[in-house]
């Protein structure tokens, strides 16, 4: 429901969402560039006790 909400005050603002191909790739790219190293490596890190514990979890949702 939060999407629609989001979608609904981009149409009522006339905000353009829609983009060609090419934009799309350029905004991925800048924000992949922007997340720092140290977050990466961290999540990195991480993965191996977060996949146990999921399993764990039996596939539910964890709540970190």
């Amino acid at each position: 429901m939060l999407y629609l909400g989001r979608w609904k005050d981009a149409i009522d603002q006339r905000i353009q969402t829609r983009k060609s191909y090419q934009e799309f790739c350029n905004r991925v790219r800048r924000t992949i560039y922007s997340i720092s190293h140290q977050l990466i490596d961290k999540t990195v890190e991480c993965m191996n006790t977060r996949i146990a514990d999921k399993i764990r979890n039996n596939g539910e949702r964890l709540n970190y």
